[in-house]
């Protein structure tokens, strides 16, 4: 199983460089083998869970 974390960006204020860090999470993504019904993919899928 991988999973896929995307967050919201914001920039660090106290770097003297523009550096972009997480702010809140906007959704995480499970991928897992096995999925009989996707046999394009080897049995690779995807499931959203929305936060």
């Amino acid at each position: 199983m991988i999973v896929k974390m995307e967050w919201i960006k914001k920039q660090n204020t106290p770097s003297p460089y523009f550096v972009e860090v997480p702010d809140n999470l906007k959704s995480v993504w499970f991928i897992e083998k096995g999925f009989p019904e996707t046999p394009d993919t080897s049995g690779w899928g995807k499931r959203p869970v929305f936060v």
